[in-house]
């Protein structure tokens, strides 16, 4: 979606009613200074599913042409270079760049979308090319963390979207609220807990020269982790989802629904 001057008024007026709603529904009395930061707080929240879903539906359609429609090739690792966006934050991470050639007898170099310590120099990669959309995938990571990250994005801020709305314009939100427990518990909490667990399993087999040391530790941690995991995964399916529960003035604790006592009670 391209930032016209047409979809800017649109968009704008949307949030203003959106907020006016919002507020109305918040406390009738309040005054221009909630106006006008919740209509800030909605403006960031709407531009920026707007900017992943774009993001999101792109990248979909780019992968999806080029699996369908794309060519086979070989391809050669010449170049790496650092990704300075993560280096600092998150240790060696690198870019590479390839070199193919197409069946048209073209030369291409292309930086791939993906930022990994496992490719070197000189690696051949089985890729994916569609010439129309200049998308470039490796066959053995479909998945690319550029979707992942777009569609977990994607995922959070439609709820975000989603719940405004239903404040808004003065719906029940009830079964919003289940449902946004149930995605957050069931999907997004263990999803986090596998990828760092997988982040470590793949950090032991691809980490190089490490010491006898921190080997140990880190497997020390994929034990943990993998335990806690499976105890999350139990204490779901036999308790049900956490809750949160208010015992006095401001005070709240955290509890479990126990399925159990349900079945006895009904």
């Amino acid at each position: 979606m391209q930032i016209t001057p047409t979809n800017s008024i649109v968009f704008i007026g949307i949030i203003s009613i959106i907020t006016y709603c919002f507020v109305k529904r918040l406390s009738p009395e309040k005054g221009w200074f909630t106006y006008f930061y919740s209509g800030l707080l909605l403006v960031f929240i709407n531009f920026i599913f707007l900017f992943f879903s774009n993001f999101f539906l792109t990248t979909v359609q780019n992968t999806f042409k080029s699996l369908v429609a794309g060519e086979n090739y070989t391809a050669r690792v010449i170049n790496i270079t650092i990704d300075e966006t993560t280096y600092n934050s998150k240790g060696d991470s690198y870019i590479p760049t390839i070199r193919f050639t197409t069946i048209e007898g073209k030369t291409l170099e292309r930086k791939l979308e993906i930022s990994t310590s496992e490719i070197q120099e000189g690696d051949k990669l089985s890729i994916n090319y569609h010439k129309i959309t200049d998308t470039v995938i490796i066959k053995e990571k479909f998945f690319t963390s550029k979707l992942l990250r777009s569609f977990l994005f994607f995922l959070v801020f439609i709820f975000f979207v989603i719940g405004q709305l239903l404040f808004a314009f003065n719906r029940d939100m009830t079964w919003y609220f289940n449902g946004v427990k149930v995605v957050v518990f069931y999907f997004l909490i263990p999803l986090i807990m596998i990828a760092f667990d997988a982040l470590l399993v793949n950090g032991l087999f691809q980490g190089g020269n490490i010491s006898a040391l921190s080997i140990l530790i880190i497997m020390f941690f994929i034990f943990v982790l993998s335990v806690s995991i499976l105890g999350y995964f139990k204490l779901i399916l036999s308790r049900g989802t956490p809750k949160i529960k208010q015992v006095g003035p401001n005070k709240w604790v955290g509890d479990w629904e126990d399925k159990e006592k349900d079945k006895l009670g009904a």
